[in-house]
This record gives structure tokens, sequence and C-alpha cells, in this order.
């Protein structure tokens, strides 16, 4: 099951799509980034992430992005690798 809580801040990400690396724009208070695929499958965990997230190990295709903050809640963004 997967929970998606609504959040005050917007994070952007570009560029939209991308090819192996993922800008974030408001990552300062995620502890953790994992990528998912469109399935639902776990592809891609990076704990301690930074603004420039390095997913040249993914496929092509449609990502989910799940953000888990510091404070428990989680932000979904959706990106697209080419």
């Amino acid at each position: 099951m997967i929970f998606f809580f609504k959040s005050t801040k917007k994070s952007q990400v570009s560029p939209y799509p991308f090819r192996d690396i993922l800008t974030i724009s408001d990552i300062s208070d995620a502890k953790s980034v994992s990528a998912m695929d469109i399935s639902g499958r776990l592809m891609k965990t990076i704990e301690k992430p930074s603004s420039f997230l390095n997913l040249d190990d993914l496929k092509e295709g449609l990502y989910l992005i799940h953000l888990k903050m510091t404070d428990g809640t989680v932000k979904t963004i959706k990106a697209i690798k080419k």
C-alpha cells in the first residue's frame, strides 16, 4: 500500500524528461529518495540525497520519485527518463 501526503511546499524536477541526472529544487528536508517504476517496484533508494540524483542505471520509462521527509511525510513526483 502506498500513501501520498500533500505538502505545502512543491518540489520541482528538471530536466523533464531527464536522461541520467534528475535535479530536484527543494530537497533540503528529505532524508531519502526512492524511485519506483509505474508498476510499484522499488528500483533505487538514495539515503541522504543531494539536489542532483544520478539515475543513469534506470531504464527509460515513467517513474514515481518518493521523497521521504524528516517530518515523516512523503512527497511524490512523477518523472520520465528518456
